[in-house]
């Protein structure tokens, strides 16, 4: 005999799940390989934590994206 499947009931006032929320995002996108891994307010902020990943690791690709004006800079 097959066991029932128990349900939650789902109530509103119920915040959703944490993987359900949306980040707020900054302006400028640490990218790392293509893949944004952290976004920041601040451009030079942006370029000096890719440059730290860069200095640690030499053979990924390190790149700031900035999301308004939708252009690339290498790190």
């Amino acid at each position: 005999m097959a066991r029932p499947t128990l349900k939650r009931p789902h109530t509103d006032d119920e915040d959703p799940p944490p993987r359900q929320i949306r980040r707020n995002e900054d302006r400028f996108l640490l990218k790392i390989d293509g893949q944004a891994k952290r976004s920041y307010a601040d451009k030079e902020a942006a370029i000096k934590a890719g440059k730290e990943i860069k200095q640690k690791y030499p053979v990924v690709k390190a790149a700031v994206f900035d999301s308004k004006e939708g252009t690339n800079e290498v790190c």
